[in-house]
């Protein structure tokens, strides 16, 4: 009887760390990687869609790895076409640095990430959301550098809907600069 005991013991024990595993919706069962670990490393961005809408109007964009298409609602029979890529790279230490090409337009973030803890009132699960701080901003409009400190620093927060080896998803849902932002971006591991 104790044999049955112990191995009943094992099994729930191990379901309970295998399911204890996931906190994105869409991540996998189990892995063998510390959340960090798959969050790390260089990032591009190969498809995505944010909308964003203000009191006048609703602008689209989608993304795919090497362009963007944007749309609005003050004339929807313009179409914006261009280039763009977009990538992030990220250390295990807590830092980043985010270049995006958009047209003949270069912008690069570098700062600081932490994940975020569990919140009962967001329903967001311990680690499910990443907080990035920037500290630094250039623009090749202007060749315009921003460094940021302390409170000044401009915030993100994401949700990771999906963190693998080699893919992550993010959601993105908030108001920035009195728009309501929402979306879908999806990073393959380079």
């Amino acid at each position: 009887m104790k044999g049955s005991y112990r191995i009943f013991s094992i099994c729930f024990v191990s379901m309970l760390l295998i399911l204890g595993c996931k906190k994105g919706e869409e991540d996998p069962t189990l892995s063998l990687r510390t959340r960090k670990e798959r969050f790390a490393g260089d990032w591009n961005l190969t498809r995505g869609f944010v909308s964003s809408t203000s009191k006048n109007s609703v602008v689209n964009t989608s993304y795919t790895e090497s362009a963007y298409t944007t749309t609005t609602s003050l004339n929807p029979d313009l179409v914006i076409n261009g280039s763009y890529t977009r990538t992030l790279s990220i250390n295990k230490e807590g830092t980043f640095i985010e270049e995006t090409y958009k047209d003949d337009q270069y912008t690069k973030d570098q700062g600081y990430w932490t994940f975020l803890s569990g919140n009962d009132i967001e329903k967001l699960k311990n680690k499910e959301a990443v907080l990035f701080k920037i500290a630094s901003q250039f623009n090749s409009v202007g060749n315009i550098l921003n460094q940021f400190e302390g409170e000044e620093r401009p915030l993100a927060t994401i949700r990771l809907k999906k963190l693998a080896n080699k893919e992550m998803v993010w959601t993105i849902n908030g108001i920035v600069d009195e728009q309501i932002t929402e979306g879908e971006l999806t990073w393959t591991l380079r």
